[in-house]
């Protein structure tokens, strides 16, 4: 039903690989009725949400060098959401 590319990124949503998401998806953003600015706030949304998950599950933990990566992701990614 769906071809090699939809099923790989499918896969790459599905694993949480935001960044290869991204990338994966540059071809299609000359395209006109791909809504890329729809898509990649999608994409930054959810990799902001899940960094914040790690991070709450990373301060119960109480490993302060993880925490300190997923707050620096999650800044990130609301950097990158400014624009949408």
């Amino acid at each position: 039903l769906f071809s090699d590319d939809m099923l790989f990124l499918r896969q790459l949503i599905l694993d949480g690989q935001w960044d290869e998401v991204l990338q994966f998806i540059q071809p299609l953003e000359c395209m006109e009725k791909f809504d890329k600015k729809r898509f990649r706030y999608i994409i930054l949304k959810q990799k902001f949400l899940e960094a914040l998950c790690v991070n709450n599950a990373m301060s119960a933990e109480d490993e302060p060098q993880h925490l300190e990566f997923t707050m620096q992701e999650a800044v990130q990614c609301l950097h990158a959401l400014e624009e949408y």
